[in-house]
C-alpha cells in the first residue's frame, strides 16, 4: 500500500481524533472565583477555550480540553497573576 492510499490515511485521521477525544475526557481546565481577579490574562492566552463574561471574569468554552488544547491552557494557567487557573483531573 502506498502512503497515500485513502484508508490508510483514514486509519491514521481515526487513531489521532480518538487519542485526542481520550486525553480530553481526562482533563479540564479549572478556574477558582475566588482567587481570580478578573485580569482577563488567561482569554488572551487561550482564547479558544476561555471568553470574558459581561462582568469581565473567564468563563470556559468547553469543558474537557483535548491534547491539542493543552499547550494553550498551559500557557493561560502560567500567565495568571492571581493563580487562579489549574488543570483538573475529570471523570469519563
Amino acid at each position: 500500500m502506498s502512503e497515500d492510499h485513502p484508508r490508510r490515511a483514514n486509519k491514521r485521521e481515526r487513531q489521532a481524533h480518538n487519542h485526542d477525544e481520550n486525553v480530553g475526557e481526562a482533563l479540564c481546565l479549572e478556574i477558582n472565583p475566588l482567587l481570580c481577579n478578573g485580569h482577563g490574562i488567561c482569554v488572551l492566552m487561550a482564547p479558544d477555550l476561555l471568553a470574558l463574561d459581561p462582568w469581565g471574569f473567564p468563563v470556559q468554552l468547553s469543558e474537557r480540553l483535548v491534547i491539542r488544547e493543552l499547550g494553550a491552557a498551559n500557557r493561560a494557567i502560567k500567565a495568571c497573576p492571581q493563580a487562579a487557573l489549574s488543570l483538573k483531573k475529570t471523570t469519563p
